[in-house]
């Protein structure tokens, strides 16, 4: 059988078992509490981070686009570049076919039998063959040069055809 215990002595007990349930629960929440702020320091944590992974990034993707952007010019100079050659080259092979041309005739007319010459040219039909007997007797390639001008032996035979005989 339980030992008789007075209502004081009862109360004692209930008090000190509430209070040591309420120290346990203090206990608790003061553990919580602290696991909390822990967890908030770590995620504080990780947000510094992530705000320093966030900047790295920006940072990488405007170098990459600066880059994009240098590597964008540095090709549009080159193109502008050759197109600035070829136009020259072109303008020079023109300068070069008004220069010549007159030496071309010249020279064609000049040769053994020229005007013979002349009018078996005429009686050639095609312009392509035109421009290849002026190539082929070498009356368009200027000196100093081994490849004829093909822009010289037409410009050279469209010069025969108006020539007379």
């Amino acid at each position: 059988m339980a030992p008789n215990i007075g209502e004081g002595e009862a109360r004692f007990w209930d008090l000190l078992v509430k209070g040591i349930a309420a120290g346990i629960a203090i206990g608790t929440v003061v553990v919580g509490c602290r696991t909390l702020q822990r967890q908030g320091d770590q995620l504080k944590i990780q947000q510094k981070q992530l705000a320093v992974q966030q900047s790295q990034f920006e940072t990488t993707s405007k170098e990459q686009a600066k880059a994009l952007e240098e590597e964008y010019h540095k090709k549009l100079a080159e193109l502008e570049a050759r197109h600035q050659e070829r136009m020259a080259a072109e303008r020079s092979s023109a300068t070069l076919v008004v220069a010549l041309t007159p030496s071309c005739v010249t020279s064609f007319m000049r040769q053994p039998g020229g005007t013979a010459k002349l009018a078996e040219f005429k009686k050639i039909d095609s312009s392509w063959e035109q421009r290849q007997f002026i190539e082929k007797g070498g009356w368009a390639t200027p000196d100093g040069v081994k490849e004829p001008n093909s822009g010289l032996a037409t410009s050279c035979a469209e010069a025969l055809l108006k020539a007379k005989a």
